[in-house]
């Protein structure tokens, strides 16, 4: 068994793709290799995430683990992530910081990649999915819309989600979005008037419409007309969290309960044709709602968690009755052996895998090679610009 020694962890500091500070890993092996993983942060996040520390305590957390890890050697992503999760000893990262426990998790397993000579999907599918079938190109969940807390609009939902399907390869599904992105920019410009139309955090555009339900039909419309059914669905991340206040929901400066927001949800699903997903549709601890609208749709929809779940099995199982769907990002459990563990929770109870990005992006590409090694059901990865395109380019390199 290939067993590696770290000799040196360096932190450096590093900007997102809003320019905002997140930091960058680099492992040294005893003989001198180094393996490097750079750390998303988001804006929108579940109380229960994996804490963020940042680079200052990064870096002095680095020193205090370099001691523990001195002449300890490690053959496996779990050893080390187990180390680490001891070593921290609580349940959300807040004594070493997510962001490093992670960064040093990523880069071990691509220092194990190289000394395998594999690719870090290789290694993660060996250790972690070995007799779990199947390699298909996940569905592609591209924000084309951003709203909430991710633009500066009058926009109460999150993001509005255009998904391409991959029967007929990803290069070919990323072309379908680059020509729905394009054509979706000039609708913009005569629907609005602007001459040049602004970005959200995750490279979406960014405009007021009528009212928080006309994006969907401004999408639905454009892929009606100009392209196929067949090749597009639609998807929203509603982020409930951010429009809920004393046990009330605010869109469109309209007040609504639980029970009434369920009756909304339920009559935009049969006004929209092609929406199939909607994630975070309620505050995070408003979990009879989820179960509510669950059960009032056919099971074609999926119900999706995040805030709700936060990459934790527990979470999952616990709220495996609420949701048909999961989103999977690595820094909100802060290693990749404990986000392996809630994507199996989720395969084991028959709900589908979306492995997504953060607003505040960074160059690296794991969570690719997480859908791959893991066969998810989609990645969620914005729409084909900007620093995005890192991702497009990456899942053709692999499902190639």
């Amino acid at each position: 068994m290939d067993k590696i020694q770290i000799k040196d962890i360096k932190v450096n500091e590093i900007l997102d793709s809003r320019e905002e500070k997140t930091i960058e890993i680099i492992l040294v092996n005893k003989n001198g290799k180094e393996a490097k993983s750079q750390i998303p942060k988001g804006k929108s996040t579940g109380s229960k995430e994996a804490v963020s520390l940042g680079y200052e305590k990064a870096k002095e957390n680095s020193k205090k683990i370099l001691k523990e890890l001195s002449e300890k050697d490690f053959g496996s992503i779990s050893e080390i992530d187990n180390f680490l999760i001891e070593l921290d000893g609580t349940e959300n990262k807040s004594n070493l910081g997510g962001d490093l426990t992670l960064g040093i998790s990523i880069s071990f397993a691509r220092l194990l990649a190289q000394e395998k000579q594999k690719e870090l999907w290789e290694v993660l599918k060996g250790e972690f999915f070995k007799n779990e079938a199947g390699s298909t190109p996940p569905h592609i969940f591209a924000n084309m819309i951003n709203g909430g807390e991710h633009a500066e609009n009058n926009l109460a939902f999150q993001e509005y989600i255009v998904v391409a399907k991959t029967e007929n390869g990803v290069k070919n599904a990323t072309e379908n979005l680059i020509n729905f992105y394009n054509n979706l920019k000039e609708t913009l410009k005569e629907k609005t008037g602007l001459s040049e139309i602004p970005l959200g955090d995750e490279a979406g555009f960014c405009v007021s419409l009528k009212n928080s339900e006309e994006p969907f039909f401004v999408l639905e419309k454009l892929i009606k007309e100009n392209f196929s059914e067949s090749d597009f669905k639609l998807a929203t991340d509603i982020a409930g969290n951010s429009f809920y206040k004393d046990g009330k929901y605010t869109i469109d400066k309209k007040e609504y309960d639980s029970p009434s927001l369920v009756k909304y949800y339920k009559s935009l699903f049969e006004k929209v044709d092609l929406l199939f997903s909607i994630e975070d549709p309620f505050y995070e601890n408003d979990t009879e709602a989820f179960l509510s609208l669950k059960n009032s749709l056919s099971c074609e929809k999926i119900i999706v968690g995040d805030d709700l779940t936060t990459t934790n099995k527990k979470e999952i199982e616990k709220n495996k009755e609420k949701i048909s769907g999961v989103i999977i990002k690595a820094n909100q459990i802060g290693t990749l052996t404990e986000t392996m563990e809630a994507i199996k929770t989720a395969h084991k109870n028959n709900i589908k895998t979306i492995i997504s990005h953060r607003s505040g992006e960074t160059d690296d590409c794991f969570l690719v090679h997480i859908a791959k090694a893991s066969n998810a059901y989609g990645v969620k990865i914005g729409p084909p610009a900007r620093e995005r395109l890192l991702k497009y380019e990456e899942l053709e390199k692999i499902y190639t």
